[in-house]
């Protein structure tokens, strides 16, 4: 756990070691041959969804508080919130590999670790696309074209790569006020 980023100053060093110093196995994509350990940092396969703004709006609170999606640093998104439907918007996503760059799964670096957008289409690859800070904020998997995501109500879809990117990037909304499925 050495290798991990200080807990926040609320979290209590000794619960905050043994917690991040492990991965839950549900972090871990079955088809990953990767890891879930890497040098002493603790990874996952799968991360939040922020919503469509993503490295193409740099890393302000756009970014950050103001986002479209369900995963927000400082806001707490409320069920009646999430007008355009549970069941049409993205919760999380796969992450390519356990490694690329970063996919800590309890640290919430923007278009990184745990937190993704739908700005870059699924599949884009590390160091691909349009980025901010290094990283590209993309889903993605090793699963041939395309990747797993779980929306809002707990279903679970394989979305295809060659998705609509305007329609991913509505899916990664939960207030687009646009029609949408996965298709």
């Amino acid at each position: 756990a050495a290798a991990n980023a200080a807990a926040p100053a609320d979290v209590p060093g000794a619960f905050a070691a043994s917690v991040f110093a492990q991965t839950p196995g549900t972090f871990g994509c079955p088809s990953s041959p990767k890891p879930l350990v890497n040098s002493g940092t603790t990874l996952g396969c799968y991360a939040m969804c922020q919503g469509h703004q993503g490295p193409t709006y740099g890393i302000a609170c756009q970014v950050k508080s103001l986002n479209t999606g369900m995963a927000l640093y400082s806001t707490r998104i409320k069920r009646k919130q999430i007008t355009d439907g549970t069941t049409k918007t993205f919760l999380l996503g796969e992450v390519e590999d356990c490694t690329m760059p970063n996919n800590r799964w309890w640290y919430g670096l923007r278009h990184q670790d745990s937190m993704r957008s739908t700005d870059n289409p699924v599949n884009t690859p590390p160091g691909a696309g349009v980025i901010a800070q290094g990283a590209n904020g993309a889903f993605g998997s090793r699963h041939p074209a395309g990747a797993m995501f779980a929306m809002v109500d707990g279903a679970v879809h394989f979305v295809d790569e060659s998705i609509d990117l305007t329609l991913y990037r509505f899916l990664g909304q939960r207030a687009s006020a646009q029609p949408k499925a996965v298709p």
